[in-house]
């Protein structure tokens, strides 16, 4: 895992957690604005979308495949779709 920066004075409790389908990640991560509104204790929780070495490489792939994939098409399906 990356470095991870505190104030002074702060315990750090990283913690890395695995979950069996995306599509329950994908809804914790998108629910996570609702700690704003949460208990005082609650407010000071970090959580980052942390990929592993192979996830980033598959990612990358896709990326690369779909930057093709807009290159020669001539169908115009991809036209204007940006990946930056």
């Amino acid at each position: 895992m990356g470095g991870v920066l505190a104030r002074e004075g702060m315990t750090l409790h990283q913690q890395e957690i695995q979950f069996a389908s995306y599509t329950f990640k994908n809804l914790i991560l998108e629910t996570l604005s609702k700690l704003k509104h949460a208990e005082q204790k609650y407010k000071n929780v970090i959580v980052a979308h942390d990929m592993t070495q192979t996830e980033r490489e598959e990612c990358r792939k896709l990326v690369e495949k779909a930057k093709a994939d807009r290159e020669n098409d001539t169908s115009g399906e991809y036209l204007g779709i940006s990946l930056l």
